[in-house]
């Protein structure tokens, strides 16, 4: 694993070298960053892809680093048949006194984890998790797995109350198409199993269409979006849906985020940390929604959790699912070196890392303890005491480009088996 990761960042390098040299030529106010991708995790296998990013500073680069306009290209496949694209644009000129950001994500996820309700509720096993091939080969098995179709579109809008704090509201469209994955498996996957048990309707097992709106306020006193060194990032908003397509599962739910970014040795030294809830104040929502991390804004193609590389690190992808989460994340951000190459301005960080939660709202709890005695997991553990902290340890490296580009790789493990056995990250900038 140490040899992939190294191989994969000298790769990056090198084509982010190759695209400097590009850079140099002029370019009236724009910078444009290609770079093919590689990657490895655990949940996607060997992942290929491109990605480009295009920032528009504006006539002579004034603004530097904040920009007037940047778009946001990437796609990918895997060996394990996951597929993926990502277009964002994001900009505060387009609209005089309004900063507009929209984009689409399409995801094909043929072994997406649904890894059970409320966290330490539904006991992991890594002998369910494996079956064998018919050369009595182990290779991950499709019990923790469903194939997830989803077509995410989000149009978000950001205006001026006071001096580094905003409002925002935004649109959201969900449409999510779910279907037994073709991974091997011995009986059925556990999501037929909550099916069977009355946790999980059937209509409501294949997915569905939702139109979620956004409401709240944010306050933000970073010096820089993309390697922050100080300040502050707080939000509050309101997201919900009157469900007009199915009329089972309206739900308003609220999401409250602290970020503190404090300077330790000024420009070089920080510790970062990240508070975060988010939670249903009134109704339900369905299922395969519960995994979505709410934000004000979509900066990456996956925003799922409790559990992966966007929300604690390290963990089984997806291994909490509740109605209501509490988590954190700290970090301290080593700026080792910055140094200009080619003309452009890059730097090296490394970041130290715990991240920690658990679901503090449980889901369909009734339902969970009148079905205690049905062979959802072959009659392993099924119990309710309510659910403990999860947590995770690891360290980061990140290459920065042109200053708001950033290529990062991480690699967190769980402090408790039941929760995995870590996972490596190589991808675009900072968690938070």
């Amino acid at each position: 694993m140490k040899r992939s990761l190294a191989w994969i960042v000298l790769l990056l390098v090198t084509t982010l070298g190759a695209a400097a040299q590009e850079t140099q030529k002029p370019r009236s106010g724009w910078s444009v960053i290609p770079l093919p991708t590689v990657s490895y995790t655990s949940d996607n296998g060997w992942q290929f892809g491109a990605l480009a990013e295009l920032y528009y500073y504006g006539p002579g680069r004034c603004r530097y680093p904040e920009y007037d306009h940047t778009f946001y290209f990437d796609i990918g496949i895997s060996t394990k048949g996951n597929r993926y694209g990502f277009v964002s644009y994001d900009s505060d000129k387009l609209i005089p006194g309004l900063r507009l950001s929209t984009s689409v994500i399409y995801q094909s996820h043929k072994s997406y984890p649904f890894m059970g309700f409320n966290g330490f509720a539904s006991p992991y096993s890594e002998a369910l998790y494996y079956t064998n091939d018919e050369k009595g080969k182990q290779i991950p098995s499709g019990f923790y797995q469903m194939h997830k179709n989803m077509l995410r579109f989000f149009f978000d809008l950001k205006g001026d109350i006071l001096p580094n704090f905003k409002w925002a509201a935004g649109l959201h469209f969900w449409g999510i198409w779910v279907q037994d994955t073709d991974w091997p498996m011995a009986g059925a996957s556990l999501l037929h199993r909550y099916v069977n048990a009355g946790l999980v309707s059937e209509d409501e097992a294949k997915g569905g269409r939702h139109a979620e709106l956004v409401a709240g306020v944010l306050y933000d006193t970073r010096d820089s979006e993309a390697t922050t060194k100080r300040g502050i990032w707080a939000e509050a908003f309101l997201y919900g849906s009157p469900d007009v397509f199915h009329g089972r599962n309206s739900y308003l739910n609220l999401a409250l985020h602290f970020r503190h970014y404090i300077p330790i040795v000024p420009e070089k030294l920080t510790f970062a940390y990240h508070l975060a809830y988010q939670g249903t104040l009134a109704g339900e929502m369905p299922f395969y929604l519960l995994s979505n991390i709410a934000g004000l804004q979509l900066r990456q193609v996956d925003s799922d959790g409790l559990g992966s590389y966007t929300s604690l690190r390290g963990l089984l992808y997806n291994r909490i699912l509740g109605q209501g989460y509490a988590w954190s994340n700290i970090e301290l951000r080593w700026f080792i070196v910055d140094f200009k190459l080619l003309g452009i301005d890059w730097g090296i960080a490394v970041n130290p890392l715990v991240d920690l939660g658990m679901v503090v709202q449980p889901y369909r709890l009734e339902a969970m303890r009148t079905s205690m005695d049905t062979d959802l997991y072959n009659g392993g553990g099924w119990a309710w005491s309510g659910d403990k902290l999860h947590t995770a340890y690891g360290v980061g490296a990140k290459l920065t480009v042109d200053t708001n580009f950033v290529v990062s790789a991480e690699y967190a493990r769980p402090v408790l088996a039941s929760d995995g056995t870590g996972g490596l990250n190589v991808g675009v900038g900072y968690i938070f």
